[in-house]
């Protein structure tokens, strides 16, 4: 960051920097999605029979699976993006 400010970036261009390396963390983390689908349907087969009853479902509920997927990448902006771009210094160097 220290280096672009040198070199001329502005405050929103740092900013939009921050927005997107945090923009592209959130996305790479959501690939572990299908990996948990896959882990919970062999946790499901691994299960014994007459374990559990008939009654019982288990399975993924998708309402809560995207709320928390809202939740995290929402978390991600606040702390990878916004608070830092807070503590951005001044963008205006002085040259003598």
């Amino acid at each position: 960051m220290a280096i672009r400010a040198s070199l001329g970036a502005g405050r929103w261009r740092l900013i939009r920097q921050l927005l997107l390396e945090s923009l592209l963390l959130a996305l790479a983390g959501r690939w572990r999605v299908p990996g948990g689908v896959w882990r919970h349907q062999g946790l499901v087969a691994a299960i014994p029979e007459n374990t559990i009853p008939d009654e019982a479902v288990i399975g993924l509920n998708v309402p809560v699976l995207l709320f928390s997927l809202s939740i995290a990448v929402f978390i991600r902006f606040c702390f990878s993006a916004f608070a830092p771009a807070l503590h951005l210094p001044s963008p205006i160097l002085s040259s003598r």
